[in-house]
C-alpha cells in the first residue's frame, strides 16, 4: 500500500532541496514585506514631518500675533488711557479701531481688567458699543492664562504665551481663535502698583483664510479642522486646549512617497518571483536525483543513531551485567551492519593474549573464550594500533592480515572492519565486523559506527571498573569489615538523613555494649569474642523491623535505630532487643551469656534544639555509662537528670570563654615526616589548654564544646595567627620548607570574611601562603554553601594548600574528589591500626594513596606507633607519616629542638622524640 499523500509531502519537505526552495518563497515573501513596510515607514515619517512643518506654521502665527499685540501694550499712551479706573473710551476709540481687522487679522481685540471683564471690545472690525461678557474664556482659563502673563517680563526678549481656545456657537457651529494676552506697561518704566492692571487680548480666528495662508506654498491641500483623528494619507496635527485637553485636529492631504514607491517596484518583483521559481523547480528536479543516490546512507545512519543510542540508554539503565549487556551489543552491530559475524576482544592483563569476551554469527552467540596470541599475529595489531581502525575490503589478500589468512579461509570471510578499543590513551581491545559475501565496499559511516561503538564500550568498561572501585570503597568506609554490619560513619548518615526527612516523627538510638568482653578474650581466645560479636549481630539483625537499622559503633558495641510510634512503644522495643540480645549465645561449642548494658535516646524529645547525629549518641552514651554504673540496670533512657556532665560543660565552656584572653592557650605542634628519608616535612599545630584549676584539659573536651558555643571561630583564628607566626620564625631560621597544617571548622569556613582575615595574617606573619595547609575534615569538605565556596576559592586563589584530616570515616567518595580536588589526603589511624598484618586493612591503605595520587594529591598515613606500620607506608608510597612512633605533639622550644637535630632510619618501634 503506498503511503498517504501528505505523509508523503512531509518527508519531502523535510529534504533539504525542498527547504532551499521553501526559503526561497519565504525569502521572496520577506522581500515584499520588507518593502511594503520601508514605504510604510516611508509614508509615516513623511505624514511626521508634515505635521511638524504644519506646527512650526501655526507657532509662528503665534508669535506674530504677540508682536503685533506688543505695539500696543507696551505704549506710554495706551497705558496713561487705561491705567486709571475710568478708560479713555474716546482715545481707544482713536487709536484702536476697526482697522486691527483688515491690516492685522486680528478678529477680536478686548481690553480686560484683572478678573477677566471686557472693557473695550472690538469684533470683527467693528468696535462694540457696550462691553460685553467675556465669552471666550472661563472664570479658570481665564485665571490660569493671566498667571501665565504675570510670569512674563514685558521688557525681556521671552514672549508672552498664547492659547487656542473653542467657541461653540450658534446651531452646533464651532470656531478656533488663537488667542495672544499680554498687560498694558509703560515703554520705559514699571507699572504703577497702584494702578489697576489692564490687559489687551488679540483673537485670531483659525478659519478659511488663516487656513487658506497657512497651506499657500506647501504640498499640503484640503486643510481643515475636523474633530475626530484622520487615517492616512491625511495627514493631521492635534490641536490642544488650556489643560492639554484636545480640541479638535488640523487635517489636510499629503502626498505620500510610499505609494509611488511600491508601484515603481511591483512589476520588477514580480519577474523576480519569476526567476527565482524557475530557479527553485531546477533545484527540486536536482535535488530529488541526489535524493535517490543519498537515500540509503540516510537510513544507514538513522538505524546506526538508533543502535547506539538504545545501547547507551540501556547501559544507564544498569539492569544487565556487563557479559549480558555486550552480547546485547555485538547482536545489535551485527543486525546494524547486517553482517554475518561480530565478535568483541579484549586483552589480557599480560597483553600477550585477547580474549573474545562476546560474539555472535549467523544471530547464534559464538567465539566467547577463544583466544589470540599477540606475538603470532604482530602484523595485525601492528596496523590497527597504528590507525585504530583497519578497513580491509578484501581480507584474504590484505598484506595486513596474512598471519589471519588460515582463519579467514576457513571461515569463509571475504571482508574485515576492525576498530579498537582505546580507553585513557591505551588499546584495551577490538569490535571485529565480518562478512562473507564477495565485493562488499565498507562505507565511511560504516567505519564511523563501529568506531562510536567501541567508542561506547571503552566507557562502558571504564564505568564498569570505576563503580566496582567505588562499591569496594564504599563498603569498606561504612561497613564493619568483620559483621558486615554498618559502621559508626554510615549509622551517623542514617540518623542525620532521618533527622532531615522525619518531619518530626519519634525514633530512638539505642547503644548496648558487651560488657566483659575482655575476659571472655581472656578465657576462651579472641576468636570466641569474636564469633559472640558476631551471633549478637546476626540475633539482632533478625529482630529488626522494618525502618530500623543495626550497626556495630565500636568493637564491643552496638547501635540501633528503634522505630515506634511514641516514645512509650520506643521503649518496649528497646525492651524486646535487650531480651534478645540478652540470651545465651553458641560460639565455638561454648555457650555463652554475655552481660549486655544499653542506653536509650529519643528524637526530638532528648535532643532539645540540637538536630546532629552526633548529639544523639551523645545522650544515648550518657545513659549507657549511667546503666553500666547502677547494679541490676540492663538499660535506662536518657534523662535530665543524668546531666551534671552538661552542667560541668557549661562552666568549661564559661572558662573557654577567657581562656584566650588569660593567655591559658598555647599551641603544641605533631610532626609529620617522609617515611623513607625521615625528613621533617611540616607540623601539625594541635591547640591546648592549661586550665588554672583543671590542668591540662583534653582537647576532646573543650574542641566540640568550642565548636557547639561558637567560640571555635575566635579560637580559630588565634590559632593560625600563632602557628603561622612561629612557621615563619622557623622557616627564617634554616627550614626553609617547613609547612604548618591548622585546623578549620565548618563555622570558620561559614564566616565570610574569613579566607580576608587568613590573607591578613599570612601578610603580618610574613608567611608564604604556599607554606599553610588547612585541614577540614570530610564531612566538612561535603558542605556546600555561597560562603564556603567563595572562601575556598580565594583560599585556593592565594595559594593556601587544602588537606582532608581523618580520610576515611566521612562520605568523601572518589567522584566527590574529583570535584573537590585538594592537595593532601590524611588517613585516619583506624585504618593503620592493623597494618600490615591485615590484609584487607593493608589492601584499603593502597586503595587510599593510589586514590590520592590519582588525584595529585599528597598522603599522610596518622597514627604511626610502630616501625612494620612506617616501613609499610615507605613500601606503598605514601608521601607522609604522623604518629607517636615519630613524635608526640612537642610544645615550641622542643619543636624547635626536634627541627635541629639530626635523624637516621630507624628499625625498632621507640619513638624518635617523647
Amino acid at each position: 500500500m503506498s503511503p498517504r499523500p501528505t505523509l508523503s509531502l512531509f518527508r519531502r519537505l523535510k529534504q533539504p532541496a525542498w527547504l532551499l526552495a521553501l526559503l526561497m518563497l519565504v525569502g521572496v515573501a520577506g522581500s515584499w514585506a520588507l518593502i511594503t513596510s520601508a514605504s510604510h515607514d516611508a509614508d509615516a515619517r513623511s505624514l511626521a514631518f508634515a505635521a511638524s512643518q504644519m506646527a512650526r506654521e501655526l507657532d509662528a502665527e503665534r508669535e506674530e500675533l504677540n508682536l503685533k499685540l506688543a505695539d500696543y501694550t507696551v505704549w506710554d499712551a495706551m497705558y496713561a488711557a487705561t491705567a486709571r479706573p475710568k478708560i479713555d473710551r474716546g482715545w481707544l476709540q482713536d487709536n484702536l479701531t476697526g482697522s486691527v481687522y483688515p491690516t492685522l487679522g486680528v478678529g477680536v481685540a478686548q481690553l480686560l481688567d484683572a478678573r477677566g471683564a471686557p472693557l473695550y471690545t472690538v469684533r470683527d472690525g467693528r468696535i462694540q458699543s457696550q462691553a460685553g461678557p467675556a465669552d471666550l474664556f472661563t472664570p479658570s482659563q481665564w485665571t490660569s492664562l493671566r498667571r501665565s502673563v504675570e510670569r512674563y517680563d514685558p521688557y525681556g526678549k521671552q514672549g508672552y504665551p498664547s492659547a487656542l481656545v473653542r467657541i461653540d456657537g450658534a446651531a452646533g457651529q464651532q470656531r478656533f481663535f488663537l488667542v495672544a494676552l499680554q498687560r498694558v506697561v509703560p515703554e520705559h518704566r514699571r507699572p504703577d502698583p497702584d494702578a489697576p492692571p489692564r490687559y489687551l487680548l488679540f483673537a485670531r480666528e483659525l478659519g478659511p483664510e488663516l487656513l487658506a495662508r497657512l497651506s499657500h506654498g506647501r504640498a499640503a491641500s484640503e486643510l481643515r479642522l475636523v474633530y475626530a483623528p484622520p487615517e492616512p494619507p491625511l495627514a493631521s496635527l492635534r490641536l490642544s486646549g488650556f489643560n492639554g485637553e484636545i480640541l479638535g485636529w488640523l487635517s489636510w492631504r499629503e502626498k505620500l512617497p510610499g505609494g509611488s514607491l511600491r508601484d515603481q517596484l511591483l512589476p520588477r518583483f514580480l519577474l523576480l518571483v519569476a526567476a527565482l521559481t524557475a530557479l527553485a523547480f531546477l533545484i527540486l528536479r536536482r535535488a530529488r536525483r541526489v535524493e535517490l543516490a543519498h537515500r540509503s546512507v540516510t537510513e544507514r545512519l538513522v538505524r546506526q543513531g538508533a543502535t547506539l543510542r538504545k545501547l547507551v540508554v540501556k547501559r544507564r539503565e544498569g539492569s544487565d551485567a556487563l557479559n549480558d549487556y555486550l552480547d546485547t551489543m555485538v547482536a545489535a552491530i551485527a543486525r546494524t551492519l547486517d553482517a554475518p559475524r561480530v565478535s568483541l576482544w579484549r586483552f589480557t592483563a599480560d597483553k600477550r593474549e585477547m580474549e573474545c569476551m562476546a560474539g555472535v554469527d549467523k544471530g547464534e552467540p559464538a567465539l566467547r573464550g577463544e583466544r589470540l596470541q599477540v606475538d603470532e599475529h604482530r602484523d595485525y595489531f601492528d596496523a590497527i594500533g597504528d590507525g585504530r581502525v583497519l578497513v580491509a575490503s578484501q581480507a584474504r589478500t590484505d598484506a595486513r592480515l596474512a598471519s589471519l589468512r588460515g582463519d579467514l579461509i576457513e571461515n569463509r570471510i571475504e571482508a574485515m572492519l576492525d576498530a579498537a578499543i582505546v580507553l585513557g590513551g591505551r588499546q584495551h581491545g577490538v569490535i571485529c565486523v565480518e562478512e562473507r559475501r564477495a565485493g562488499r565496499r565498507w562505507q565511511q559511516d560504516e567505519v564511523n559506527f563501529v568506531s562510536s561503538a567501541a567508542d561506547v564500550v571503552a566507557l562502558v568498561l571504564e564505568s564498569s571498573a570505576r563503580l566496582e572501585a567505588e562499591g569496594e570503597l564504599y563498603r569498606q568506609f561504612y561497613y564493619d569489615r568483620f559483621t558486615g554490619l554498618p559502621n559508626r560513619a554510615r549509622l551517623m548518615m542514617q540518623i542525620d538523613e532521618q533527622i532531615a526527612q522525619g518531619e518530626g516523627r519519634p525514633f530512638g538510638c539505642l547503644l548496648i555494649t558487651i560488657e566483659g568482653l575482655a575476659n571472655i578474650n581472656d578465657l576462651y581466645g579472641r576468636e570466641h569474642g569474636d564469633q559472640l560479636i558476631a551471633a549478637l549481630g546476626e540475633r539482632l539483625e533478625r529482630f529488626l523491623q522494618p525502618g530500623e537499622l543495626l550497626a556495630r559503633s565500636a568493637d564491643n558495641r552496638f547501635c540501633l535505630i528503634l522505630a515506634g510510634r511514641d516514645e512509650a512503644a520506643i521503649g518496649r522495643r528497646a525492651d524486646e532487643l535487650t531480651r534478645a540480645a540478652a540470651l545465651p549465645a553458641r560460639s565455638a561449642g561454648e555457650t555463652l551469656s554475655p552481660t549486655l548494658r544499653g542506653g536509650l535516646a529519643v528524637y526530638p524529645h532528648d535532643l532539645q534544639d540540637a538536630r546532629d547525629a552526633r548529639k544523639l549518641i551523645d545522650h544515648a552514651e550518657f545513659a549507657l555509662q549511667t546503666a553500666r554504673a547502677q547494679a541490676g540496670s540492663t538499660w535506662l533512657r536518657f534523662a535530665s537528670s543524668m546531666s551534671d556532665e552538661w552542667l560541668r560543660r557549661q562552666q568549661l565552656a564559661h572558662d573557654l570563654r577567657e581562656a584566650a584572653g588569660a593567655g591559658q592557650l598555647t599551641l603544641h605542634y605533631q610532626p609529620y615526616l617522609s617515611p623513607g628519608t625521615r625528613r621533617v616535612a611540616g607540623a601539625e599545630a594541635l591547640l591546648r589548654w592549661l586550665h588554672p584549676e583543671r590542668g591540662m584539659v583534653s582537647p576532646a573536651d573543650f574542641i566540640p564544646l568550642a565548636e557547639e558555643t561558637g567560640l571555635v571561630v575566635e579560637l580559630g583564628e588565634w590559632a593560625l595567627s600563632a602557628a603561622c607566626a612561629q612557621a615563619a620564625h622557623w622557616r627564617a631560621a634554616g627550614h626553609a620548607r617547613f609547612t604548618v597544617s591548622v585546623n578549620v571548622s565548618l563555622l570558620q569556613l561559614e564566616t565570610e570574611s574569613f579566607a580576608l582575615r587568613a590573607a591578613a595574617i599570612l601578610e603580618a606573619s610574613g608567611l608564604p601562603p604556599e607554606a599553610l595547609e588547612l585541614e577540614v575534615t570530610e564531612g566538612l569538605a561535603l558542605s556546600h554553601s555561597p560562603v564556603i565556596d567563595r572562601n575556598v576559592d580565594a583560599l585556593r586563589a592565594q595559594g593556601v594548600q587544602l588537606a582532608i584530616d581523618d580520610f576515611g570515616t566521612g562520605y568523601a567518595s572518589f567522584s566527590y574528589l574529583r570535584r573537590f580536588p585538594v592537595e593532601k589526603l590524611k588517613i585516619d589511624r583506624e585504618f593503620l591500626e592493623h597494618v600490615p598484618d591485615n590484609a584487607q586493612s593493608a589492601s584499603l591503605v593502597r586503595m587510599i594513596v593510589a586514590m590520592g595520587h590519582a588525584l595529585g594529591a599528597k598522603v599522610t598515613g596518622e597514627g604511626v606507633e610502630t616501625a612494620r606500620q612506617l616501613a609499610f607506608l615507605a613500601e606503598i608510597g605514601c608521601d607522609y607519616a604522623q604518629g607517636f612512633l615519630l613524635s608526640r605533639p612537642l610544645d615550641t622550644d622542643a619543636m624547635g629542638r626536634f627541627l635541629d637535630a639530626p635523624r637516621a632510619a630507624r628499625t625498632d618501634d621507640a619513638p624518635l622524640q617523647q
